[in-house]
């Protein structure tokens, strides 16, 4: 298979008046050509981050400080910003994650979606808004003529993440990276979403990296799975053999935070919590940033960081125990 993207030892920081947020340290991650990857980890961990600086969306604070994100033969953290331009929204697209502030809100959505198109293509409005119409009706908008000339507060949150969708494959990207797409819809319509994103990524061979915290909706969606932990990857493995034994203490910990409906545990007390809190990014201890919740922590995790082990072909784990 081969890389659509590959990201090499990425490091992205912010200068805060605290000092340096390390807030993505030596992130390795590829993403094959109609793989859908999920990236998962708590709030706060670097996934946003790593997107936003896949496409260098950073506000003035932040910078790549190390790394490469190669791209179709185009290392992305070095290029200049007309370059990036040409890239954003036609090669590589974004859904982010709160479609209510991603849309322009007195701008009807069709034109907004339109815009998109005619920057990277040369089409006339009428062109452009017949491809809009098409696009609409592709991802389930329903009359999508009319929809098209709707402002964004007329439309349900569904549907409105259905317009961000229309406008990340307005002109067919060959990656698709969805910031925590559903979190803001109820069950029923999130699972919608997700069927129509895996539906749209294997009709149209584009990659997707998929953000998220919820493990449900990795083990519904992804081929693979990449955990993050305080701005690094813990743990990637394929998605199967990733929920059958997860081998990084915090993806073991994670998964043990997932309800369960079937083992009988319902009703009897709490639901299992990782104890502690994320080490702060500005001030990190000396070794493994996971040892002050590790139920495994040893003396050599305190001193010493561990590297992101290779374990098989498909397979890696950032833990002392597995090197």
């Amino acid at each position: 298979m081969n890389d659509v993207i590959d990201i090499k030892g990425l490091h992205t920081y912010f200068s805060t008046p605290r000092g340096t947020v390390k807030s993505v340290r030596g992130v390795d991650l590829r993403i094959g050509q109609g793989e859908i990857v999920g990236l998962v980890g708590e709030s706060g961990s670097g996934k946003s981050v790593t997107a936003h600086s896949i496409i260098r969306l950073l506000p003035s604070v932040g910078h790549i400080a190390q790394g490469e994100i190669l791209f179709e033969g185009m290392d992305l953290a070095r290029q200049p910003e007309a370059a990036l331009r040409r890239v954003r929204g036609n090669a590589i697209a974004m859904i982010f994650q709160e479609p209510m502030t991603s849309l322009n809100p007195v701008l009807r959505v069709g034109r907004q979606v339109a815009e998109v198109i005619r920057l990277h293509e040369r089409l006339s409005a009428r062109e452009a808004r017949a491809r809009v119409v098409d696009l609409f009706r592709q991802v389930g908008i329903p009359a999508p003529e009319a929809r098209y000339d709707a402002y964004p507060h007329e439309m349900s949150g569904g549907m409105r993440q259905r317009v961000m969708i229309a406008m990340s494959l307005a002109c067919q990207p060959r990656l698709i990276i969805a910031d925590e797409p559903t979190t803001a819809l109820d069950v029923t319509i999130q699972a919608q979403v997700l069927d129509l994103l895996r539906k749209l990524v294997t009709e149209r061979g584009s990659s997707l990296l998929m953000i998220t915290h919820d493990l449900g909706v990795v083990s519904e969606t992804a081929d693979r799975v990449a955990v993050m932990y305080a701005g690094q990857i813990v743990e990637t493995a394929p998605v199967d053999a990733f929920f059958a034994r997860p081998l990084h203490p915090y993806a073991a910990a994670l998964m043990q935070c997932v309800p369960q409906i079937d083992t009988g545990r319902a009703g009897r007390g709490a639901l299992p919590t990782i104890p502690g809190t994320v080490p702060d990014l500005a001030d990190l201890p000396p070794g493994c940033a996971f040892q002050d919740r590790c139920p495994h922590v040893m003396a050599r995790c305190r001193s010493e960081e561990p590297p992101l082990a290779v374990l098989s072909e498909n397979r890696q784990a950032r833990c002392w125990l597995h090197v």
